[in-house]
């Protein structure tokens, strides 16, 4: 019987150190990190989450934790799309394992159950590694907000010279704007970091407590976000802190606070003289969309390629569509449509089937309306720039893998111990 114990503590911990690290491979080892100091087309292949993720999913689907229609929608997707695009678009055989790490694979970990007491300490251990990054970068961001942009600018000249992140931070520098370009990435991506931030603290603290402070998370949420300048990111961190705070107690004085520090964020010359003046010249041009908007209205009267029912023109027609229409900007930025003209109408569905209805279906069908608005948030600032259509980023990966987080540790039922006779075979089961 001690050994049996033994063996399944054993088991336990394997599965706990592989479940943190595929989360570590998204959220930390990023196609931006991975391209830092070798190559820009290296950092597209997340390894590790290939391989750590690979051998979790088989060991899921052997204890049965996955639900298999989703699986089997997602495998067929994949056979499909990869089949096409080999023999009709000529892929290589590196583009098709990309959009087997970058698009197929993380898909599969939309259907993974598992039980509390398994994804409970693997949560715990990656929320304290995911909290001590994010207050990394709120320092780092900071600093060099304070120092006028000298540390990104910095980082272009050495982690990301000859990359495109150098010369995105030079071009945003040389425009007098400032934006949060950070080792993690883009100011989008930090400032997706920042409401992740404050999501996945809040929902473990739903099970369990809070790790840090729940004013400072509050308060580190919207410096962060003040600090990327992202115009829908702001809005949706403001949400998050008005309607979706833990907070009890003396909510007057957590309104008023929060009524403050905004009005102070208001006052700032961050943003007066970045977001607002976006906002204002938005305003003045018709569109506060950055161009987007302009380009989704060129598209819609002009007489450009239409979207694909079955099949798409494969990886980057998108762009190549959006540079034809001659337009302020050269990307569409909004997945939906990029997706559809790479995947096809259908692809898309699929896609979207994964990774918004079914999610969406679950939260509600387990009274999970806590977990459903945060998970809502969360895809809404995904879908707001193109980064789950960027073949060879991790931003599909950590959509699906924030959900298998919010899903596994937002179930309702009540678990039944397993008996210990069983346990062996069953350790798994939820």
């Amino acid at each position: 019987m001690g050994k049996m114990r033994q063996t399944l503590e054993q088991r336990s911990s394997k599965l706990t150190g592989m479940i943190v690290l595929v989360w570590i491979s998204v959220y930390f080892f990023t196609e931006n990190i991975r391209s830092i100091g070798v190559n820009e087309q290296f950092g597209y292949y997340n390894v590790l989450f290939m391989v750590i993720g690979g051998i979790l999913l088989i060991l899921f689907m052997k204890k049965q934790n996955v639900n298999f229609a989703i699986a089997y929608v997602v495998l067929a997707f994949s056979v499909i799309w990869c089949s096409y695009s080999f023999l009709f678009l000529h892929y290589s055989f590196m583009r098709l394992l990309q959009t087997a790490i970058s698009l197929c694979l993380p898909l599969f970990f939309v259907g993974v159950k598992l039980k509390q007491d398994v994804i409970m300490p693997a949560f715990r251990i990656f929320l304290i590694l995911f909290n001590w990054l994010i207050v990394l970068l709120l320092i780092v961001g900071a600093a060099d907000f304070l120092s006028g942009g000298s540390i990104q600018l910095y980082m272009a000249g050495t982690l990301y010279n000859g990359l495109e992140m150098g010369q995105l931070i030079r071009l945003e520098h040389s425009f007098g704007v400032y934006r949060f370009y950070s080792f993690m990435g883009h100011p989008l991506t930090n400032a997706q970091y920042f409401l992740t931030f404050f999501i996945l603290n809040h929902v473990y603290a739903r099970r369990n407590h809070f790790l840090i402070n729940k004013y400072l998370i509050t308060c580190v949420t919207l410096l962060g976000l003040l600090l990327s300048s992202s115009k829908t990111a702001l809005v949706l961190g403001v949400f998050l802190v008005l309607f979706c705070s833990s907070v009890k107690k003396n909510r007057i004085l957590y309104y008023m606070g929060i009524f403050i520090i905004l009005i102070v964020i208001l006052n700032t010359p961050l943003f007066q003289n970045n977001l607002m003046q976006r906002y204002i010249s938005g305003l003045e041009s018709g569109d506060i969309t950055s161009g987007r908007n302009g380009l989704l209205e060129v598209w819609v009267n002009s007489r450009v390629e239409s979207l694909g029912m079955i099949f798409g023109g494969g990886v980057g027609h998108s762009r190549e569509v959006a540079e034809s229409l001659n337009g302020n900007i050269f990307n569409f930025e909004y997945p939906l449509i990029m997706l559809a003209y790479d995947y096809g109408i259908m692809g898309t569905a699929v896609i979207y089937l994964v990774i918004l209805l079914y999610p969406a279906y679950l939260l509600i069908k387990d009274r999970s309306y806590y977990e459903f608005v945060l998970f809502l948030v969360i895809t809404a600032m995904a879908n707001s720039n193109n980064g789950l259509a960027n073949l060879g980023s991790d931003a599909v990966a950590q959509l699906c893998l924030l959900f298998f987080i919010i899903r596994n540790t937002a179930l309702r039922e009540r678990e039944q111990p397993v008996p210990a006779k069983a346990a062996n075979e069953n350790y798994l089961l939820a």
